[in-house]
């Protein structure tokens, strides 16, 4: 009963070419934009553009979303570059890629459920968007997994511990911590 059927005009038009693609999804029948990160060929979905990038099909919506970018990117998935949940209204399905952390200035752990470049500590290096260790030989750092930062636990003899601008050793709950 809707007004633009129109029986003779019934045809199979492709998707524009690397730039939509038609998920394998049972009623959906319409073109998608293929997201930035992602590759699409021939109407259909490839894969990511970053290697090791993971991406899973949504039935429901049908579209793929990207689940995780390998370690020194983070995920993006909206127009301001922001890993924002799939149920957030400023999520784009069409901005999802992998963005490389800044060299030298950023990490990103290998931490479940995080996906944002962080600052690289005062006292760390930081190479290709991963934490490589600590800038003073014999420092013990630790990878907390609930905030997805790494934290310096102990200096060498001769060195203490600083967390904040002021240069005091705070505790890790402190509010001047700085990370």
């Amino acid at each position: 009963d809707d007004p633009s059927f129109a029986q003779e005009a019934q045809e199979c038009i492709p998707c524009m070419e690397g730039i939509q693609y038609i998920p394998d999804s049972p009623g959906v029948f319409t073109c998608m934009p293929c997201p930035t990160g992602a590759i699409c060929e021939q109407g259909q979905f490839v894969g990511g553009r970053q290697a090791g990038s993971e991406w899973e099909l949504d039935e429901d919506r049908g579209i793929f979303l990207l689940q995780k970018c390998p370690v020194g990117h983070q995920v993006s998935r909206s127009a301001t570059l922001l890993p924002v949940a799939f149920d957030d209204p400023s999520f784009a399905q069409e901005a999802q890629e992998c963005i490389p952390c800044m060299e030298g200035i950023q990490y990103i752990p290998d931490s479940p459920g995080v996906f944002t470049c962080m600052p690289c500590p005062t006292g760390a290096i930081c190479e290709q968007g991963q934490f490589v260790g600590g800038r003073q030989a014999g420092s013990e750092w630790e990878l907390d997994e609930d905030r997805g930062i790494f934290l310096l636990q102990k200096c060498p003899v001769g060195h203490q511990v600083s967390r904040s601008a002021t240069l005091l050793p705070v505790a890790f709950d402190d509010p001047s911590f700085a990370q």
